[in-house]
């Protein structure tokens, strides 16, 4: 299954994919759901079929995985005034969810449709995602190469 989440802006899809050969054609949308319009850069992540994804003004968006309804959208007034744009992709490790602002703010949330904030950090900034290696995360900053993690 492939997911788009802020597809012309307005809307979350769903695609069936083959499972042998693709074209265009063969894939069949299992759903559609309507979305607040707005910019929608970050990749979506996808846990526990609850699907995550996160407008670039900070609005916070949980969908069923398999019916493409909406569990909750929120916007984070912190990550709105100083959370500045967001285009990096969300990423999920161990049972947190991140999100990266191009200002270097790093929100922390429970993986859960609530949007549970576990804490905010602040980093240099950057555009990029994250990788993660163990108890490490790495990141390309605007300036630097970031290493955030225990010894």
């Amino acid at each position: 299954i492939a997911y788009y989440v802020g597809i012309d802006d307005n809307k979350a899809v769903a695609y069936g994919l083959p499972r042998r050969t693709f074209s265009r054609s063969a894939a069949a949308k299992l759903w559609e759901t309507p979305l607040q319009k707005g910019h929608y850069y970050a990749s979506p992540v996808l846990l526990d079929g609850t699907l995550f994804g996160v407008r670039q003004s900070g609005r916070m968006v949980s969908l069923d995985a398999k019916t493409g309804e909406i569990q909750k959208e929120q916007l984070f007034d912190e990550m709105h005034q100083r959370f500045g744009q967001i285009y990096a992709p969300l990423a999920i490790a161990g049972n947190r969810l991140y999100v990266f602002s191009d200002n270097g703010s790093v929100l922390v949330l429970q993986p859960t449709k609530a949007f549970k904030e576990l804490g905010m950090n602040h980093i240099e900034k950057l555009r990029s995602g994250p990788l993660f290696d163990g108890n490490r995360i790495y990141l390309r900053g605007m300036r630097h190469l970031l290493c955030i993690g225990n010894k």
